[in-house]
Formats: structure tokens, sequence, C-alpha cells
């Protein structure tokens, strides 16, 4: 097939390609609901494996590129508990961005799901379940999707513009627009992480992570107080919501940056063997573009009909 750079995706290819999946994500998102309507978890599983991860797998092996496409080697122990700790340090920073991400969504469209998360944890079982659902297999799935092959073709961008156009899909593709800001972020760190080993498993365990200790939060949580008993608590401190949020998120955030900034730079330096060598081929030209745009507004419609539903619902 060539040399190893042929064998990577255009850019322009990889905007179709994450088009084609996203659509057939959906699909299968529409067709689960039906067969698996009182399992969501197994709904959770079948969308990310056959909606997100094999699309891209079965493209690759029938293309041939499954070795230049994915970046996986051993990634060291050090480098392992590195990554975990930037990611437990990064959690307030995520809290203080969805915050953020939350009031503007509730202030421009009147409309938002909360703070809490979606899941309803109400025993043991049913967080070892979570985990497996909704953190492993995303873990797995969603870094497949999005840092194999989509990522590989975006490298001839330059390593500004792949992190960028990644982490901008990879935002977009959960339709949350509460979380859009934390997502981002998130994905940032998520292509750093396999820039700089080398390996898409330090991404999915940065991804794992994450995943888990938002589920462990939601479970540890399910005993807090009542909504209507937290409300009288804030207003008995003259605080809101977003306010208390804002003042949690924002002082651990404030404390904890320096750590995270430490732990970053300790990380480049533990890299330096094992970093991807991304050079700039090319810019965005027409075919990219005429790709880019067609697959931006399939993204962002996506997002926009949620809001519009959350909107027509009263959520």
């Amino acid at each position: 097939m060539g040399t190893l750079s042929d064998r990577k995706l255009q850019p322009y290819q990889s905007f179709i390609l994450i088009t084609v999946v996203m659509i057939i994500f959906l699909s299968v998102q529409v067709g689960g609901i039906f067969i698996f309507k009182d399992n969501i978890y197994l709904y959770q599983v079948l969308c990310e494996v056959v909606g997100l991860a094999m699309p891209v797998l079965i493209f690759m092996l029938a293309t041939k590129r499954v070795k230049e496409n994915i970046h996986i080697r051993s990634v060291s122990g050090k480098n392992l508990i590195t990554i975990i700790s930037i990611i437990v340090l990064f959690i307030p920073v995520s809290m203080l961005l969805a915050t953020l991400n939350m009031w503007v969504v509730e202030n421009l469209f009147a409309t938002t799901s909360g703070l809490e998360d979606i899941l309803v944890i109400d025993n043991f079982n049913d967080y070892l379940k979570s985990i497996l659902v909704m953190a492993v297999t995303p873990a797995i799935c969603e870094e497949i999707a999005f840092r194999t092959a989509f990522m590989s073709g975006l490298e001839r961008l330059g390593k500004t513009l792949c992190f960028f156009f990644v982490s901008l899909f990879f935002s977009l593709a959960h339709m949350i627009p509460e979380k859009l800001l934390s997502t981002f972020a998130l994905s940032i760190l998520l292509c750093y992480f396999l820039y700089r080993t080398g390996s898409v498993l330090s991404a999915m365990l940065g991804h794992f992570m994450n995943n888990f200790i938002a589920i462990t939060i939601t479970y540890a949580s399910r005993n807090a107080p009542a909504e209507q008993e937290s409300i009288e608590l804030l207003k008995a401190y003259g605080l809101t919501e977003y306010g208390l949020s804002f003042i949690v998120w924002g002082a651990l955030s404030i404390l904890l940056l320096p750590l995270i900034i430490i732990l970053l730079k300790k990380f480049r330096k533990n890299t330096e063997k094992t970093k991807i060598t991304i050079v700039k081929e090319t810019g965005m030209d027409g075919n990219t573009i005429a790709a880019f745009l067609p697959a931006l507004t399939v993204f962002v419609t996506l997002v926009a009909i949620v809001i519009v539903s959350n909107v027509l619902t009263g959520y």
C-alpha cells in the first residue's frame, strides 16, 4: 500500500470517516431503543461497540490500515501513575468548566438537565455494572473511534489543529450541551497522553479514570440530602447552587492547577523518547474544508436537537 504516511488517512478522509461513524452510531442508538428498551446497560454497550468501535475497526481492517493508524505500545508504570494523578487532580477543573457551561446554557436557553449525572445507582451491583458499561466500554470504544484513524489522519494538519478537531468532535459527539467545555478539555488531555506516550492505551486509561471517578461520586452521593433540603441550606447561607459550585470548584482548581502543571512537566520529560512525531504536512485545503463543514453541521445539529428537545419538554 505504499509508505507508512500513504497508509494514513488524509484530513478530508478523516472528517468523512467520523461523519459516517456518527451516522451509524445514531442509527444503532435509534434501533437499539426498541430492542433493549428494558435494559439500559446492554443498550449502552450495543451503542458503543456496534455504533462506534466496530465501524472504525472494520474500516481499518478492510483498508489494511490498522498498524499505521492505531498508535499502540506499552506504557511505563511511572507514566501510568502520572496519567492517573493528572486525571484525579483535573476533576475540580472539569467540574468548574461544566458549571460554567451549564450556567451559560441555562441562561441562553432557559433549560438544563442539572448538575447531577443521569446515572441512578441504587446498590453496589448497579455500581459495578455502571463501571463496566459507563467507564470501561466507553474508554475502549470511544478512543478507538476518535483517537485512532480519525486522529492519525488529522496529524497531517499539525499538532494544534489535530488536537482541536479531535476534541471538538469528541465533545459534540457526547450530545450533552452542558458538558461541552469539560469534555473538550478532557479530550485535549487524552490527545496529549497519546501523543507523548505513543500509545492509545494511555488515552484509554485517562478516559476510564475520568468516568470511573464520575460514577464513584454518583454512587457515593446517593445518600446526599434531598434536593429541597439542599436548597434550604443554600438559602440559609445566601448562596445559589451555581454560586456554591463556582466557589468550591474554583478554589480547588486554583489550588490544584500548580500540581497539574508540575505533573505535566514531569510527564513531558519522561516521554521524550516515546512521543509521536507530528509534522504539519498540509493545511485546511479545499477538500478538507469541504469534508469538515458537513461533518461539523451534522454534529452541531445533533447538539441543537438535544437543546430544542430539552426546551420543549421543559427540562
